[in-house]
């Protein structure tokens, strides 16, 4: 899915030679990308936090704020893109940024409300008259789910962290070998020389 969206869509509103029409089918399927947050999410976790593949949400991200702030009204595409055609897809654009966000809250609100009824399970006793041992059977530690999702999350999180400082080290790396070597060592990619 990755090498599609990299090599059609971003090539397609990338590209000098794309015409307005393509520029729109490429920006309306971002649009409704942007639309599902699960989609984002997905894409995210499974590429943007993946050392070996591209940032797939971060580069739709900066692309789509680009148009928004009218990069088909430079010059060079001034043969492309009349004025009224750059406008609707900054439009487009706009759209699909707040999609995203719409999004993303939707799925944080939903999330949220989920961890409080789990924790409103955790405060729910069985009835005054059952056993004892009946009460041993129906009991579950609801505690360690949100802790589960948390430390889920949190290595979500250490791995888009070393995908960036991956990142920085082979920026260093091919502006001086010794800067670049010393930070792989420092985040154990290779052996440190003694």
């Amino acid at each position: 899915m990755a090498l599609f969206i990299d090599t059609i869509f971003f090539n397609m509103l990338e590209s000098g030679n794309s015409n307005y029409q393509q520029r729109m089918s490429a920006l309306q399927v971002f649009y409704k990308i942007c639309s599902k947050a699960n989609i984002i999410l997905d894409f995210y976790v499974n590429y943007d936090c993946d050392t070996d593949s591209n940032n797939i949400v971060e580069r739709m991200v900066e692309l789509l704020c680009k148009i928004a702030q009218g990069k088909f009204a430079r010059p060079e595409y001034s043969t492309v893109i009349q004025p009224a055609q750059d406008q609707n897809l900054r439009f487009i654009a706009l759209g699909a940024l707040v999609n995203l966000v719409k999004a993303l809250v939707i799925f944080t609100e939903d999330h949220n409300k989920q961890i409080q009824s789990q924790n409103a399970l955790k405060k729910i006793t069985p009835a005054d008259g059952m056993k004892e041992e009946d009460d041993r059977d129906m009991t579950i530690d609801m505690s360690e789910l949100p802790r589960a999702e948390f430390n889920q999350l949190d290595e979500i999180g250490k791995a888009r962290h070393l995908k960036n400082e991956l990142q920085k080290a082979v920026y260093k790396f091919n502006f001086k070998i010794k800067l670049g070597m010393k930070m792989f060592a420092q985040l154990g990619v290779i052996k440190p020389d003694e």
